[in-house]
């Protein structure tokens, strides 16, 4: 950086203020930096020549090419890395052909904080070199005022040219032009350290001349507004899917509550997901490791002698999907079938009472027509329907988009196989996603308390240990008692019903009384909160009605309470 002013010490050096003034401006505007990207033209990330660029071609990054007149000039740019004045490279325009004595060319670059230098006086300036005279200058726009820099003399040297301008008010755009005006010649032209200060209005000219772009120079980073906000843009869409975006719970298959290993048609197993059968029942199991990056899975077996069509389904809660509705919505998963079959799988939407879903959403089986009222059921709508024959024994991904209706309340995601599997095979699912958009992203894995507490609001259970002291109540008698849970999560609706071991309840009073033992369950009320039950039937008991007693399992147990799920 070199200041307009070297001050000297000594005799016959008095200060003069008018050099410091122009010092002083000249330091202000490098200090405030230069507002323009790219200043230097060393970046090219988009390519490093252009052949006869069309008006509106981006060329050096932050720069693009426009030319106008009855004929436009056919002209090359490109980056040049021998003639240049600073850094690596220089941008150099090459006129073939001359335009008509109304032609122009122009490199420019608006800045979209115009609005910011409202009032402020800039200065554009370049070092440019040419061989023609009166042909080239700079041109500093802000929507209301023009203004132009002196010509390039043609005498073929690096020359610097800068124009200044108060921009208005109220301006509508700032735009620096790096202008061929009139373009009616041939001939090489070149540009190099480019800047747009803001300065002083009282600058001198002396101060304004000596200006330059002071390499390394990168110019004003935050003027790449738009590459960046197609970035942010970009960003943006997958930020809209962190934190929970796989609309399937449980998609991993890493929480099985109910530890089922053989289920009937339209049964659920593992959290979250039912059983689809063409008849009789499927063998199910939670798998561990079957490969890398997937730390369980679920396997269906087929395990009767006649051959059978074998599935699995989810139902997506209202509240977790109607957001969806007239966006793309995308399913992936990871599929392994111990044969080479098709294996199918859709993306469905109920559209009637949100949560009333027939889960049961196979209508025939055998039918080759995946549509309401022949394989499907009527009054489903179908969003896809995809199908693919996987390498026996082998993982392969698959990935299924469709666009969803203004009118769904539920979404359904459903893998089945298309043929009939004989006796013994297996399907495997794992990785199950469904997410917005049309473009699967890498599976989402949540921390297993987090997953567990996401399937508690459909299924409430307890595992109780043998032995295990559960919960607390009153005596209804010596061998009779009712006891309340509170639920980890709410339910999604009030439980209705309950299911848990049969004879295996201790009431142990905490007063006087032997405990009462081999005691069964039944439900009492529930709400989404929590729920009550009966103990009734067990032996032995000496408490008395009304005492405060303790609930225990003699041998491993569950409880569940039912009429949650979809």
């Amino acid at each position: 950086m070199t200041v307009p002013n070297i001050l000297a010490n000594g005799p016959g050096n008095w200060p003069d203020a008018n050099k410091f003034m122009d010092n002083f401006d000249y330091v202000d505007a490098v200090g405030r930096g230069v507002y323009l990207s790219n200043p230097g033209f060393e970046t090219w990330t988009g390519g490093t020549s252009f052949t006869n660029p069309a008006s509106g071609t981006a060329v050096a990054d932050g720069w693009t090419w426009a030319k106008a007149g009855t004929t436009a000039p056919t002209a090359n740019v490109s980056r040049e890395p021998t003639t240049k004045d600073s850094g690596l490279y220089s941008l150099k325009v090459d006129i073939t052909v001359a335009g008509s004595g109304d032609s122009n060319g122009e490199i420019h670059q608006s800045n979209l904080r115009y609005a910011s230098f409202a009032g402020l006086t800039v200065v554009l300036g370049a070092r440019v070199r040419a061989s023609t005279a009166n042909k080239v200058r700079l041109k500093v726009y802000d929507g209301v005022t023009t203004a132009y820099s002196s010509y390039h003399t043609g005498d073929g040297t690096w020359q610097t040219l800068y124009v200044a301008l108060t921009v208005s008010a109220s301006p509508t755009q700032l735009k620096s032009s790096l202008m061929i005006d009139p373009a009616d010649f041939t001939g090489q032209i070149y540009y190099d350290g480019s800047f747009l200060y803001v300065v002083r209005p009282s600058m001198s000219t002396a101060a304004k001349a000596s200006l330059t772009l002071n390499p390394p120079d990168s110019g004003d980073l935050s003027n790449d507004i738009a590459s960046v906000q197609t970035s942010v843009a970009s960003i943006n869409t997958q930020l809209t899917k962190m934190g929970i975006h796989n609309r399937l719970i449980n998609g991993g298959f890493a929480v099985n509550q109910r530890g089922a290993t053989s289920v009937a048609d339209d049964t659920y197993h593992l959290d979250r997901w039912y059983a689809l059968n063409e008849s009789g029942n499927v063998t199910i199991a939670q798998q561990t490791d079957q490969e890398n990056g997937q730390p369980t899975s679920l396997r269906m077996t087929q395990p009767d002698v006649a051959a059978k069509r074998i599935g699995v389904a989810q139902i997506v809660e209202s509240i977790n999907c109607r957001d969806m509705r007239g966006g793309n919505v995308v399913l992936s998963a990871r599929i392994r079938s111990s044969l080479g079959q098709a294996i199918r799988y859709a993306i469905l939407e109920h559209t009637g009472t949100a949560d009333t879903v027939t889960s049961d959403v196979v209508g025939t089986w055998s039918s080759g027509t995946y549509t309401p009222s022949n394989f499907f059921i009527a009054g489903l709508t179908v969003v896809a329907v995809g199908a693919t024959t996987p390498t026996a024994a082998t993982w392969t991904s698959i990935s299924l988009s469709g666009a969803v209706s203004a009118s769904c309340n539920n979404l359904i995601v459903v893998f089945w196989t298309e043929g009939t599997f004989a006796q013994n095979a297996t399907l495997d699912i794992g990785k199950a996603q469904l997410e917005s958009g049309s473009t699967a992203t890498a599976f989402e894995y949540l921390p297993i308390h987090v997953l567990l507490a996401l399937c508690s609001r459909y299924c409430p259970r307890w595992a109780v240990p043998s032995g295990g002291e559960f919960g607390s109540g009153g005596l209804t008698g010596a061998n009779g008692g009712i006891f309340r849970f509170q639920f980890y999560v709410p339910a999604r609706v009030a439980p209705t019903g309950i299911s848990a071991t049969a004879s295996v309840w201790t009431l142990s009073s905490m007063g006087a009384g032997a405990a009462s033992t081999g005691g069964s369950l039944s439900f009492r009320n529930a709400t989404a909160d929590n729920a009550s039950v009966t103990v009734s039937g067990g032996t032995g008991g000496g408490g008395a009605a009304g005492a405060a007693a303790v609930l225990n399992a003699s041998s491993a147990a569950f409880i569940e309470f039912t009429g949650v799920e979809l």
